[in-house]
């Protein structure tokens, strides 16, 4: 009787392990759903970056202007943590210290020309970025350009007022290494190769988030000269179409809460094919498509020394409530 009851006694320590370590899979479907619907609002204005010059209006040919903008923009960190809390992950200092979402690090090389006859100037802008920040992993693409109308000439009492459409793709991504501590995941009663392994387990991994967005970004920004300064306000609005998401890179293999086995390429499409995650023997991985607008509204003040223009501005998220800014430095004609 005595060694039953020792023997009950240690299977239910070893369920309660067990169960201390499995995570619902669901949950962290959820998760990343949450992520991918807060970038969703959050990467149309993050896409922005470069061409907010103080100039509202540039003028018409020959009028040109080549430079770089410097800055950063700041991401919300809810859905980061949503994730790390899910899988038990301690986020690095770099994403969720500074109290004002996810910074991360932006540039653009910009050049703009004025258009003959017609009011109105085209500017295009890129910038890439891999990079290593307090061991987190950075990514980093923007390509973009806009066609601005300048509907008011600037004068002696006017401002310069012009209006602008434009489209930008931002993809990117942060990278983790060797911070996710061993899981198992819970796959609910599915039907797959392997009768009665209906959990997955992870080996200590890396994890990742990753986004990629497609924007059209509608503006309008007024401008005044004063002497050797030039203010600007101005709003915009940009719709995004996102596909955001992220994943784990570890060994993968089937369980069914006691012992483990190796997954065929059959078992993982049937995973694949009932959960609609992306999953292979070194890792998985969930994105969602999520389509979503946000609007802005940035100031700044460019400083003109000869045909050198330096220009500091800052933007405000209204809709996810995050902060950006950036420095340009241009030579303009």
């Amino acid at each position: 009787m005595k060694n039953l009851l020792l023997i009950l006694l240690i299977m239910m320590c070893a369920m309660a392990f067990v169960t201390a370590q499995t995570i619902d899979y669901s949950d962290m479907e959820d998760s990343f759903e949450s992520f991918s619907s807060d970038l969703a609002e959050a990467l149309p204005y993050a896409s922005t970056t470069g061409l907010n010059w103080s100039d509202a209006y540039l003028g018409g040919f020959p009028h040109f202007g080549v430079g770089v903008t410097v800055g950063f923009v700041s991401l919300p960190s809810d859905g980061f943590e949503e994730v790390a809390d899910v899988l038990g992950v301690e986020l690095p200092d770099l994403v969720t210290s500074y109290g004002i979402g996810v910074p991360l690090p932006a540039y653009t090389f910009d050049a703009r020309l004025g258009i003959p006859v017609l009011p109105i100037d085209v500017g295009v802008k890129g910038g890439a970025l891999s990079a290593s920040i307090s061991d987190v992993g950075i990514d980093y693409l923007l390509l973009g350009g806009d066609v601005r109308w300048g509907v008011m000439k600037g004068g002696a009492i006017k401002p310069d007022i012009s209006i602008g459409l434009g489209y930008n793709y931002l993809s990117g991504g942060i990278y983790m290494d060797d911070v996710v501590d061993g899981e198992t995941f819970y796959l609910g009663d599915i039907d797959y190769g392997i009768s009665g392994y209906d959990y997955i387990e992870i080996s200590d991994g890396d994890l990742y988030y990753e986004w990629d967005s497609h924007v059209i970004d509608a503006k309008v920004q007024v401008s005044k000269g004063f002497l050797i300064l030039k203010p600007s306000v101005g709003i915009g609005y940009s719709y995004g179409f996102t596909e955001a998401g992220g994943g784990i890179d570890a060994t993968v293999s089937a369980s069914d809460g006691t012992t483990s086995t190796t997954l065929t390429s059959d078992d993982i499409s049937d995973i694949e094919s009932v959960l609609g995650m992306d999953l292979s023997d070194t890792g998985l991985s969930i994105f969602t498509e999520d389509n979503a607008g946000a609007l802005r509204l940035w100031g700044g003040c460019q400083f003109n020394i000869a045909v050198l223009k330096l220009d500091l501005s800052a933007v405000y998220n209204v809709t996810s409530q995050s902060l950006g800014g950036s420095l340009n430095a241009r030579i303009q004609l």
